[in-house]
């Protein structure tokens, strides 16, 4: 019979990695195909488009890094009691049995996703722009699915129209 009571603090077991890499997803993704969307309604190429979206964007230095490597973490606590039995009749026959209960409890999950959309919601909702379309030009309210311009979908387009 075994009794175990475990925890392991900022753990990268779970989902938690999830939440980082759709929020970078989110800001790099979105968030950049929009303010590249308006550096070209603003009819700027080049290094001014590329400094404009850098404007609008306002990525600290660490965003690529920060975006490829971070991962998320949670604290876990597990505790259980687990019973097995082993039975040798004879040296051809073996009977196991094995019963075990255990709960497992996570908290304070991902941490660094709340920080992160922390920091970056104000750049989100502060992105206007009178170059697009009058109800498509502020990022935050952005209606992608009836946008005449679906952020997420032409990065590459514009990635090679503008030469970044």
């Amino acid at each position: 019979m075994n009794f175990f009571d475990a925890g392991q603090i900022n753990s990268g077991v779970g989902g938690t990695g999830t939440f980082i890499w759709r929020m970078g997803y989110f800001d790099e993704d979105f968030f950049g195909d929009w303010a590249t969307y308006v550096a070209q309604e603003e009819g700027l190429d080049g290094a001014a488009a590329e400094a404009r979206v850098a404007e609008i964007t306002q990525y600290p230095e660490n965003f690529a890094t920060y975006n490829d490597s971070v991962l998320g973490t949670s604290t876990l606590e597990a505790e259980g009691i687990e019973l097995q039995v082993i039975y040798n009749p004879t040296a051809n026959r073996k009977f196991k049995f094995n019963v075990a209960q255990q709960e497992t409890v996570f908290s304070e999950i991902a941490p660094e996703y709340t920080a992160w959309k922390e920091e970056r919601v104000a750049f989100w909702k502060a992105a206007q722009s009178d170059a697009v379309p009058v109800d498509y030009q502020s990022y935050w309210d952005y209606d992608n699915d009836n946008a005449p311009f679906d952020i997420g979908t032409r990065q590459f387009f514009f990635t090679t129209t503008l030469e970044f």
